[in-house]
C-alpha cells in the first residue's frame, strides 16, 4: 500500500472508529431500553360513575409524568389523600377500595423479600388553596428479579474510555506499520544509492519489500535512470571514440603535408598548391567536427533559446519550400508543399535554428527515399494549434528504432552505413523544445522489425 494511502486510511480510521463505536453503543442502549408505563388521563379517572376522589388535575398530571418515565416492569398503585385506591395493577390492592396505613405497610413488609417498594407523595403547591387533602400517594414496586445494577453502557466515562482505547490501539498499529514500511524502504534505498554513488552501475535493486509504496517506486525509477545513464555513457564513449578517430586522420594529413612543405620535399608549385588545398580542406573537416562537439554539449542546455523574435510564419515557410524545391530537383526527388495557414500567421522563432530543423528533417527524407520519391511539407491548423508535418514514401523507420531516434548518438538500423554521429535529430528536438514546441515521429510498421517502404511522418506542434 502506498504511503499516501496509508495516511488516508489512518485519517479515515480516526474519524470512523469513534462514530462506529458510538453508533454500536447507542444501538445496544436503545435495544435494551424497556417501554414506559402508560397511565390513564385525568378525565378517564374522574369520569367513572360513583367515584368521588380527593385530588385535582395538577396532581394527577405529576403522577402521569413520574410514572411515564418508569419502565413497564414497574407495578404501581395510586391512593388519594384518604388512602382510597384510584388505580392499581398490584394484585394486593384493589381499585376503588379504602385501605389504612397499617394495611399498606403490612403488605409491603409481607412481600419485601420479593419486591422493592417505593412510596412518593405528590401534591401541586397552590398558595391560593387551603385544601391539604388534594395530594396523592404513589406506591411503586419492582420484582427483585428485574432489578438490575446500573448499566455501564449508560456511563459517558465508559463510552469515552472505549473510544479512546480503540483509537489508541488503531493509531499505534497504523504508526508502527507506516514507520516499518518507510524505514525498511528507505534503508534499502540508501544502501542501493550508496552502491551507485560508488560507481557500481551494474548493481541492480533487489528489494525484500513486496509492497508498492512511493519509495519502492522511486527505487524502480532509480533502476531505470541507472540504465539510461549506462546507455548514455556508452553512446558518449562511442561518440568520443568516433570523433577522436575522425580528428586523428585530418590532423595526421595536415601534419604530414606541413612537414613535407617545411622540409622542402615538395618543390613543384602546383604540388605545393595542391598540398595547401588539402591542408585547407582538412582544416574545414576539423572545424565541422568541432561544431559537432559544440552541438553535442548544447543538447542539454538552454543556449538554443537566444534569438526568438516574432516572424511571419507563412512567408517563412513559403520561402523555405521554394528554395528547397530546387535542391530536391537536383537530388531527383519530388518535393511539394501545402501551406494551409492565413497569410498573416505569426510565431516567435529563431530563423536560423528553425531553418536548420527543417533542413535536417527534409534532408533526411531525401536521403532515405529513392529517385523519384515523394516528400510533402504540410502546414495547417488543428484545434487552434499550428502543425507542420513532413512526410515521405521512403524506407521508413524500424519500429525497434522509432522510440530512440531523438536520443543523442543513436544510429538507426537504416542509417548505420551513413556518415554522421547520430546527433542530427537530437539537435532538432533540442531546438524545437527550446521554442516551447513538440516534435513527434511516426512510421507505419508491419510485422517485421523494419517498416520497409512504409515512409515516415515528422510532425512539429507549435
Amino acid at each position: 500500500m502506498k504511503i499516501k494511502s496509508q495516511f488516508y486510511f489512518f485519517l479515515a480510521g480516526t474519524i470512523i472508529i469513534p462514530i462506529l463505536i458510538v453508533s454500536i453503543i447507542s444501538f445496544i442502549v436503545m435495544s435494551s431500553r424497556l417501554d414506559h408505563l402508560v397511565v390513564p388521563g385525568y378525565e378517564e379517572i374522574v369520569g367513572q360513575p360513583g367515584q368521588d376522589y380527593l385530588f385535582n388535575e395538577q396532581n394527577w398530571q405529576k403522577i402521569q409524568e413520574r410514572l411515564g418515565r418508569k419502565p413497564n416492569v414497574v407495578e404501581y398503585t395510586i391512593f388519594d389523600a384518604n388512602y382510597q385506591v384510584i388505580i392499581s395493577n398490584i394484585d394486593e390492592f384493589e381499585s376503588k377500595k379504602d385501605y389504612s396505613k397499617e394495611n399498606i405497610l403490612e403488605q409491603i413488609k409481607k412481600n419485601g423479600n420479593k419486591y422493592i417498594y417505593q412510596i412518593e407523595y405528590v401534591q401541586e403547591v397552590d398558595e391560593a388553596s387551603d385544601d391539604d387533602n388534594s395530594g396523592l400517594w404513589m406506591l411503586t414496586r419492582v420484582n427483585r428479579a428485574f432489578f438490575r445494577k446500573p448499566n455501564k453502557l449508560y456511563s459517558p466515562f465508559f463510552i469515552i474510555s472505549i473510544i479512546l482505547g480503540f483509537l489508541f490501539a488503531f493509531c499505534l498499529i497504523m504508526i508502527i506499520l507506516i514507520m516499518r514500511s518507510i524505514t525498511k524502504s528507505v534503508t534499502e534505498l540508501e544502501e542501493y544509492t550508496r552502491k551507485i554513488a560508488a560507481g557500481n552501475l551494474n548493481e541492480y535493486s533487489e528489494s525484500t519489500d513486496s509492497g508498492s509504496n512511493e519509495i519502492v517506486s522511486l527505487r524502480k525509477s532509480i533502476d531505470k535512470m541507472k540504465d539510461e545513464l549506462q546507455d548514455s555513457e556508452r553512446r558518449r564513449m562511442r561518440f568520443i571514440m568516433g570523433l577522436s578517430h575522425d580528428l586523428r586522420t585530418p590532423i595526421a594529413l595536415i601534419k604530414g603535408y606541413a612537414e613535407a612543405l617545411d622540409d622542402g620535399m615538395i618543390d613543384d608549385e602546383k604540388a605545393k598548391h595542391n598540398s595547401l588545398q588539402i591542408i585547407v580542406g582538412k582544416s574545414e573537416v576539423l572545424n565541422e567536427r568541432i561544431d559537432e562537439l559544440i552541438d553535442f554539449v548544447k543538447l542539454n542546455t538552454n543556449e538554443w533559446r537566444q534569438n526568438l523574435k516574432t516572424h511571419n510564419l507563412s512567408d517563412f515557410l513559403n520561402d523555405f519550400c521554394k528554395r528547397f524545391t530546387l535542391d530536391a530537383e537536383l537530388m531527383h526527388r519530388n518535393f511539394s508543399f501545402k501551406i494551409d495557414l492565413p497569410p498573416e500567421t505569426e510565431a516567435a522563432f529563431d530563423e536560423k535554428l528553425f531553418t536548420r530543423v527543417l533542413e535536417n528533417i527534409v534532408g533526411n527524407a531525401c536521403r532515405y527515399t529513392s529517385d523519384g520519391g515523394k516528400i510533402l511539407l504540410h502546414a495547417y491548423f488543428e484545434k487552434s494549434v499550428i502543425k507542420i508535418s513532413i512526410s515521405d514514401d521512403g524506407i521508413g523507420i524500424s519500429k525497434d528504432d522509432l522510440p530512440y531516434i531523438f536520443d543523442p548518438l543513436w544510429r538507426g538500423t537504416n542509417s548505420r552505413q551513413e556518415e554522421g554521429k547520430g546527433l542530427g535529430l537530437s539537435i532538432v528536438r533540442s531546438i524545437v523544445n527550446s521554442h516551447g514546441w513538440q516534435i513527434t515521429a511516426e512510421s507505419p510498421c508491419n510485422d517485421s522489425s523494419t517498416a520497409e517502404n512504409s515512409g515516415s511522418v515528422f510532425t512539429i506542434t507549435m
